[in-house]
């Protein structure tokens, strides 16, 4: 995958020349541009989130301002399709279920403006379908295991927030919908698929919208909860997830929570997309090599200028909306210069935190190897959970692209890209890093000069390698990063260059003409392995280096 910055015609934050009308609407357009629409019936089942209401607090445990809410709230869903869709009660797998979030947005401590995930919740699993009229007229429905095209059902605060028929997240497939019993945390022992697990047994937060104490209530703040309904025969998803508005203030006793009657609509789509300068929906079908991987991320950018003229910080928050895989790095062309990394989920457990690491222009959050979490909101991002990831740079923000990671084993391209704000560098030669150290703990660094417009001169330098030994150039045309002889092998190798003679100061030069007929943004990944007695194999390497036709 190419990674490639366009021209920005736009503001970034603090030009408040776009009023918060604006963006709403821009928001009902891009997820009106995902999908059929909602008012259409479609092929089969389409279980539209109608309305969402009433968010308030089942329980709490521990002392104010320390404590721990467990959160509920109201969903209307609405069969917009043309067939009946299956509301059968575990343990039959024909039925929907509803997972909870909650989000924040307020300016933090460094004085940056942030939109995170404050609470999730289990998965509340459909037991029965009261047929109503909220959305068109419904005929009288005996069978409550059905919902009929043209009818809506309303599940309580209470119901959504009743333990005994919440399950964990991680048992649903994200894209398609499903839910299997067999070895469920319903099913317990032995595994059968006959129910056993009946929710008893637990304090008054567990598995509802948790939510800590310190992260409600913030003067200045912005709260959102979000519903999202997952059936396996929905025909169309993106009108099952929706957000609104909501306030709080601590009475004493209590968390009590009020949802804003006017100008606060359901709004259709992830809560993210409410937030920040910019916001794609990317997929993964944008790589042809992950023909087989399904649904969607969500990515929205915000860029502050915190001076005059920079430096600027880079938040991003990205939301896995449905994918059929878990996300594992974040890579970006963010620049040398790039500093003050930071990282927040939901959970807040350093343990299961993603670590940044600058690789020469290139800026990687990883997850971590072990999970010590089994539950989402820590480690790989899964279904319905949204991460933070930020920087400072001293370059201003321009239009391009970040790449999300697959977590596919086997897999050597699993990436595919996002569109959003990266910082404004020149992209013709760009330092992948991933070196490794020769002699005296230096490692030898390969620099490229030249425009690469057809016919142009051009300059290939490797510096700082053993003296008077030799350099084997692997060259590729897209990224590998496969550990190799005590280091980390850049290109995807496609050719091989002859070993070339270093002088006396471990340095060569490499000039050549640039060809024509050469596509635009053509990618070419070099990298030098250097002859180096008493290092690991026998060899140093020098950094990734990615040229790319303008």
């Amino acid at each position: 995958m190419t990674l490639r910055n366009h021209s920005l015609s736009g503001g970034t934050r603090g030009d408040e020349s776009s009023p918060r009308r604006t963006r709403f609407f821009a928001l009902i357009a891009l997820v009106a541009a995902l999908g059929p629409a909602v008012a259409g019936l479609q092929d089969g089942p389409d279980l539209a989130l109608s309305s969402i209401a009433g968010i308030t607090s089942l329980g709490r445990e521990g002392t104010h301002p320390d404590g721990v809410n467990g959160l509920s709230f109201s969903t209307t869903i609405c069969n917009v399709g043309d067939t009946v869709a299956a509301w059968r009660a575990p343990m039959d797998e024909a039925h929907p279920g509803v997972a909870l979030q909650l989000y924040r947005v307020g300016v933090d401590d460094d004085g940056v403006e942030r939109l995170q995930q404050i609470g999730l919740s289990w998965v509340s699993h459909g037991f029965a379908a009261v047929g109503q009229s909220f959305c068109e007229a419904c005929a009288f429905v005996p069978d409550i295991t059905l919902l009929p095209a043209g009818c809506s059902t309303t599940s309580s605060a209470t119901t959504l927030g009743d333990r005994f028929w919440l399950g964990p997240r991680g048992e649903w497939s994200a894209h398609a919908q499903a839910w299997t019993c067999l070895a469920s945390y319903f099913d317990g022992t032995p595994v059968d698929c006959i129910r056993d697990e009946n929710g008893a047994g637990l304090g008054p937060v567990d598995h509802r919208l948790v939510v800590r104490d310190d992260d409600l209530g913030l003067p200045g703040a912005t709260y959102f909860y979000e519903a999202n309904v997952l059936a396996a025969d929905d025909v169309d998803v993106t009108n099952s997830i929706a957000s609104r508005e909501c306030t709080m203030v601590w009475t004493g006793t209590t968390w009590a929570f009020q949802t804003p009657v006017l100008r606060n609509p359901t709004t259709p789509g992830p809560a993210v997309l409410r937030w920040g300068d910019v916001q794609s929906v990317a997929s993964p079908g944008a790589n042809p090599a992950l023909a087989d991987v399904h649904g969607r991320a969500v990515l929205a950018a915000q860029v502050t200028d915190l001076g005059t003229g920079g430096p600027w910080r880079y938040e991003y928050a990205v939301f896995h909306w449905d994918l059929s895989d878990h996300i594992d790095s974040l890579e970006l062309i963010a620049g040398s210069d790039a500093r003050d990394f930071s990282f927040s989920d939901v959970n807040n457990d350093a343990r299961d935190d993603w670590n940044a690491t600058l690789q020469g222009d290139v800026l990687v959050w990883h997850a971590p190897v072990q999970q010590p979490n089994t539950e989402p909101g820590g480690g790989e991002l899964t279904f319905g959970v949204l991460y933070n990831f930020g920087f400072t740079s001293d370059h201003p923000p321009t239009s391009g692209a970040l790449s999300l990671d697959l977590a596919l084993l086997g897999q050597v391209d699993d990436s595919f890209p996002a569109d959003t704000l990266v910082p404004d560098i020149d992209l013709t030669w760009v330092n992948w890093g991933s070196g490794k150290p020769g002699a005296g703990g230096i490692t030898p660094f390969l620099d490229g000069s030249g425009d690469l417009t057809p016919g142009s001169p051009g300059l290939l330098a490797l510096t700082d390698g053993t003296p008077h030994r030799t350099a084997h150039f692997v060259v590729g045309f897209s990224q590998l990063g496969a550990h190799f002889k005590g280091g980390s092998l850049v290109p995807a190798p496609a050719l091989y260059l002859a070993p070339l003679p270093l002088d006396v100061d471990g340095a060569l030069t490499l000039p050549f003409t640039w060809p024509s007929g050469v596509p635009s943004d053509f990618a070419v990944f070099m990298q030098a392995w250097v002859s180096a007695p008493g290092i690991s194999f026998g060899f140093s390497a020098s950094n990734g280096l990615r040229a790319l036709t303008p």
